[in-house]
């Protein structure tokens, strides 16, 4: 029954907020203690998520030139977003 009453059940929002009050909108929000901030809300990837992301394209790149694994066309890429 302890276990119970100390389990949280957290709650996802989603936000659109304008880019000139999107720093205010952090700051207040990192100041509430209730409040869980994600990294994805940090403005952007990392620099080392961006060069990672790059390397793993660029893998994916040679494996497909390989045959090794299969493309998609612009279609289906596109449909997937």
């Amino acid at each position: 029954m302890l276990f119970e009453k100390s389990m949280q059940i957290m709650r996802q929002l989603t936000i659109q907020v304008p880019d000139n009050k999107y720093s205010f909108f952090l700051e207040l929000l990192d100041n509430i203690d209730f409040i869980k901030l994600q990294s994805n809300f940090s403005g952007g990837d990392t620099n080392e998520a961006i060069e990672e992301n790059i390397k793993r394209g660029v893998q994916e790149l040679q494996l497909i030139k390989k045959g090794k694994l299969k493309s998609r066309s612009a279609k289906e890429f596109l449909n997937e977003i």
